[in-house]
């Protein structure tokens, strides 16, 4: 195995195999429009465990473990909208379905963050503002792991900058 460096070979296989689970995870997204395969998807068992194994994996690394998800990997896979807690995902498809559902009440999203009926959509919508002024500024921010929140959040008329609106109404 010296011979051959089997380091090598071994890295080598474990990347190639990491980019053909990348390019079904892939199209799994194009089907269903998101990347939260199920961990024991019935049409791809493995592809439900790799994702699972890569969150696992970026967690590790997060806290500082060595792992063998690289840099590189991390950012082709949330390049795609890949969604590292799936917790948080489920949460924010939540509270941007209670959005919704307001702008159609008020006609508008204009939640505000101390209104107690709203207070917890109203916090999410300043939570909203917050995240797009970070993407923005080009700091770290989900709006830029996942630029389909900002087109959703487009989409239904969210106003990101409020000093114009209170311009407006002065």
């Amino acid at each position: 195995l010296k011979s051959v460096d089997f380091t090598f070979v071994a890295a080598e296989v474990e990347r190639c195999s990491w980019t053909r689970m990348f390019i079904k995870l892939k199209e799994y997204k194009k089907v269903h429009g998101d990347c939260l395969v199920p961990q024991k998807f019935p049409e791809d068992i493995k592809l439900g465990r790799w994702v699972d194994k890569q969150r696992y994996w970026y967690k590790c690394r997060k806290n500082g473990k060595r792992v063998s998800l690289t840099p590189i990997q991390i950012k082709q896979i949330e390049s795609i909208g890949f969604v590292w807690s799936v917790n948080k995902q489920h949460n924010w498809s939540e509270m941007f379905h209670q959005l919704q559902e307001y702008r159609i009440a008020h006609g508008n999203c204009l939640v505000k963050a101390n209104c107690k009926k709203y207070s917890k959509l109203g916090r999410w919508v300043a939570q909203q503002r917050h995240h797009y002024k970070r993407w923005i500024s080009k700091k770290s921010s989900p709006m830029g792991t996942d630029n389909g929140r900002f087109q959703q959040l487009e989409g239904i008329g969210f106003v990101w900058n409020l000093s114009r609106i209170r311009k407006h109404f002065s």
